[in-house]
């Protein structure tokens, strides 16, 4: 694997090469959070997945952390998980202003039944940072290849799995990433490197990458 983690400017050009290929929408910064090795906190950048009259949907365009989904084993529900409280705690006071704060709409989200495996419907939840649900993934990141995401070298040191990607079309390394939807008899569901939603890793697994997701106002 190459040490995207001695130098970020290998993550950089391998992550352009991923864009290009991709031919992904619009980028923006918003917020700051550590990125390199070092941890040097530095702009977020988050991939436009929709715009409507008042607000857009974004998405962090590399998985920033690792964290586990929840801390407590076979809990896979979205409303009581440890990460959806780091989100919307921990990472919401690191990455943005007050100001920045201000701007990130509280939304209500549904969390319904996973119908694979029967599992129990969620409370709904309202949240101002979020995972996408697989419904999300189907409506906003049709195309396999948009759902590809690299871990930044910061990400990477806390613990991202990083696993090869095709290498003639896209050349690089690809973490795998949470998903907001409860999985195979108290796992969870997640994006795997490939593109494909899986459903079966243990909810305390310390690989898996977090992108989160937000709605901005619009100014």
């Amino acid at each position: 694997m190459p040490d995207f983690d001695a130098d970020l400017n290998d993550f950089q050009t391998a992550a352009r090469l991923l864009h290009t290929a991709s031919e992904f929408g619009a980028i923006m910064e918003f917020g700051r959070y550590p990125q390199d090795s070092d941890g040097e906190i530095m702009p977020i950048k988050w991939l436009i997945l929709h715009k409507n009259a008042g607000r857009v949907l974004l998405l962090s365009q590399w998985g920033l952390d690792s964290i586990p989904f929840s801390d407590r084993q076979g809990q896979s529900s979205w409303s009581r998980c440890s990460l959806r409280r780091w989100l919307n705690s921990d990472f919401c006071s690191q990455a943005f202003t007050n100001a920045e704060l201000s701007r990130i709409e509280t939304v209500r989200l549904h969390n319904p039944a996973n119908p694979l495996y029967d599992t129990v419907p969620d409370a709904d939840t309202e949240d101002r940072i979020f995972l996408l649900s697989p419904l999300d993934v189907e409506n906003y990141l049709e195309r396999r290849d948009y759902r590809l995401c690299m871990a930044t070298p910061y990400a990477q040191r806390c613990g991202s799995d990083m696993y090869a990607g095709d290498e003639e079309r896209f050349p690089g390394f690809y973490a795998w990433w949470w998903l907001r939807w409860p999985g195979y008899y108290g796992n969870a569901s997640y994006m795997y490197s490939s593109g494909d939603i899986f459903n079966d890793f243990a909810v305390d697994n310390q690989g898996g990458t977090v992108r989160p997701a937000l709605w901005l106002k619009r100014q």
